[in-house]
């Protein structure tokens, strides 16, 4: 009786979904983790390896979003007005708007954000607000965080703030 909703058709297409989003937001946690590593739960559980598990899966993603979500508060400090403005800027310039083009900054801002910890930089100025994006509950939350993972590793917006921000770091 435990196995029958992973069996029939529905769950195993929802168990599908749900391990393809977890794998996508790989990247994205461990980039956040190394930087963070204070957010991650179970240390362990960071090899690629470990993602492999097929068991408990809703928990384990359900924990993957609240570590991004944590570690965008710890890493908040190494965030600035200026490189919110580039991504901005950078945004408007590739044509995206709305939720891509707040997703796009918001990913280009953590891509700063991990490199100016990893290497011990400050920011220039702390940003004066936080910006907190709107999600209705966790299946919303869970489309939020994917679509901020796959333009954190794809988005020619994030690699040009990373650039603009590496010339500023090494100055």
């Amino acid at each position: 009786p435990a196995w029958g909703r992973h069996v029939r058709y529905d769950g195993l297409v929802r168990w599908l979904r749900r391990y393809r989003i977890h794998r996508r937001l790989y990247p994205l946690w461990r980039d956040l983790c190394r930087a963070s590593p204070e957010v991650a739960l179970a240390p362990s559980a960071a090899a690629p390896l470990g993602d492999l598990w097929p068991f408990d899966l809703d928990f384990r993603l359900y924990r993957r979003v609240v570590e991004i979500r944590d570690a965008q508060l710890v890493l908040r400090p190494y965030l600035d007005a200026d490189t919110v403005a580039e991504a901005n800027h950078r945004c408007r310039d590739a044509g995206l708007v709305a939720e891509e083009a707040d997703a796009a900054a918001e990913a280009a801002c953590l891509g700063v954000a991990v490199r100016r910890r990893l290497t011990g930089a400050p920011s220039h100025s702390r940003l004066e607000t936080a910006v907190v994006p709107e999600t209705h509950g966790l299946e919303g939350e869970v489309r939020a965080i994917e679509r901020l993972a796959v333009l954190y590793g794809h988005s020619p917006v994030v690699r040009a703030v990373a650039a603009v921000s590496y010339t500023h770091l090494t100055l």
